[in-house]
Protein backbone atom coordinates (compact mmCIF):
# COMPACT_ATOMS: atom_id res chain seq x y z
CA UNK A 1 0.00 0.00 0.00
CA UNK A 2 0.92 3.15 -0.21
CA UNK A 3 1.29 6.08 2.00
CA UNK A 4 -1.63 8.34 0.43
CA UNK A 5 -3.76 5.62 0.54
CA UNK A 6 -2.99 4.64 4.23
CA UNK A 7 -2.92 8.04 4.83
CA UNK A 8 -6.46 8.56 2.91
CA UNK A 9 -8.23 5.45 5.14
CA UNK A 10 -6.37 6.95 8.03
CA UNK A 11 -8.20 10.34 7.62
CA UNK A 12 -11.39 8.67 6.83
CA UNK A 13 -11.65 6.07 9.92
CA UNK A 14 -10.86 9.35 12.28
CA UNK A 15 -13.96 11.60 10.41
CA UNK A 16 -15.92 8.38 10.50
CA UNK A 17 -15.49 8.12 14.28
CA UNK A 18 -15.46 11.73 15.10
CA UNK A 19 -19.06 12.04 13.28
CA UNK A 20 -20.36 9.32 15.25
CA UNK A 21 -19.63 10.66 18.01
CA UNK A 22 -21.56 14.03 17.37
CA UNK A 23 -24.53 12.05 16.41
CA UNK A 24 -24.45 10.01 19.75
CA UNK A 25 -24.10 13.48 21.70
CA UNK A 26 -26.93 15.09 19.36
CA UNK A 27 -29.24 12.19 20.49
CA UNK A 28 -28.55 12.91 23.87
CA UNK A 29 -30.07 15.78 23.87
CA UNK A 30 -33.19 14.89 22.18
CA UNK A 31 -35.95 14.29 24.66
CA UNK A 32 -38.28 11.23 24.86
CA UNK A 33 -42.03 12.41 23.85
CA UNK A 34 -44.23 12.18 26.51
CA UNK A 35 -41.68 13.22 29.24
CA UNK A 36 -42.59 15.86 32.20
CA UNK A 37 -39.42 17.78 32.35
CA UNK A 38 -40.78 19.54 35.43
CA UNK A 39 -41.70 15.88 37.19
CA UNK A 40 -38.46 14.39 36.00
CA UNK A 41 -36.26 17.41 37.45
CA UNK A 42 -37.71 16.49 40.90
CA UNK A 43 -37.04 13.02 40.18
CA UNK A 44 -33.80 13.40 39.44
CA UNK A 45 -33.26 15.87 42.25
CA UNK A 46 -33.91 13.14 45.19
CA UNK A 47 -32.35 10.64 43.64
CA UNK A 48 -28.79 11.79 42.42
CA UNK A 49 -27.05 9.53 45.38
CA UNK A 50 -28.39 6.48 44.44
CA UNK A 51 -27.70 3.91 41.23
CA UNK A 52 -29.76 6.92 39.02
CA UNK A 53 -27.44 9.27 39.76
CA UNK A 54 -24.62 7.06 39.18
CA UNK A 55 -26.20 5.44 36.02
CA UNK A 56 -26.31 9.56 35.08
CA UNK A 57 -22.96 9.86 35.29
CA UNK A 58 -22.23 6.94 33.18
CA UNK A 59 -24.56 8.05 30.37
CA UNK A 60 -23.02 11.68 30.39
CA UNK A 61 -26.27 13.38 31.61
CA UNK A 62 -28.63 11.51 29.30
CA UNK A 63 -30.49 10.29 31.88
CA UNK A 64 -31.39 13.54 33.66
CA UNK A 65 -32.68 14.93 30.19
CA UNK A 66 -34.14 11.68 29.61
CA UNK A 67 -32.94 11.46 26.16
CA UNK A 68 -33.68 8.97 22.90
CA UNK A 69 -29.68 7.49 23.77
CA UNK A 70 -29.93 6.96 27.59
CA UNK A 71 -32.27 4.16 26.78
CA UNK A 72 -28.99 2.42 25.25
CA UNK A 73 -28.96 -1.16 23.23
CA UNK A 74 -30.96 -3.31 26.23
CA UNK A 75 -34.50 -2.25 24.72
CA UNK A 76 -34.38 -3.39 21.12
CA UNK A 77 -32.30 -6.25 21.80
CA UNK A 78 -34.19 -7.74 23.82
CA UNK A 79 -37.43 -7.33 22.28
CA UNK A 80 -35.38 -8.89 19.33
CA UNK A 81 -34.57 -12.08 21.36
CA UNK A 82 -38.55 -12.00 22.24
CA UNK A 83 -39.96 -12.12 19.44
CA UNK A 84 -38.12 -14.35 17.50
CA UNK A 85 -38.00 -16.89 20.54
CA UNK A 86 -39.74 -20.49 19.58
CA UNK A 87 -41.61 -21.91 21.85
Amino acid sequence: MSSSSSSNDLRNRILFTIFILAVYRFGTFVPLPGIDPEQLKIMMDGNQKGLLGMFNVFAGGAVSRMAIFALGIMPPSDSLYFNTKDY
